[in-house]
């Protein structure tokens, strides 16, 4: 259950990555997170890339890391 909460989190975030010029700081506010490192460590831990990977990769057509 707490995977599924984890996952669900950080699939908001990357929505929001993709849609928002938003700040990590205000990103890890609104899903919850104690700061924007945990977000980070978060991201990268079930994404397997950092956040800025993400968008960039995405940047480039490709929606995962």
């Amino acid at each position: 259950m707490a995977t599924d909460i984890r996952r669900h989190r950080i699939s908001e975030v990357k929505r929001d990555l993709l849609r928002t010029s938003s700040t990590l700081m205000t990103l890890a506010e609104k899903w919850g997170y104690s700061d924007a490192s945990h977000l980070t460590r978060e991201f990268k831990s079930l994404e397997g890339c950092t956040r800025g990977e993400f968008r960039r990769q995405f940047a480039g057509n490709q929606a995962s890391c």
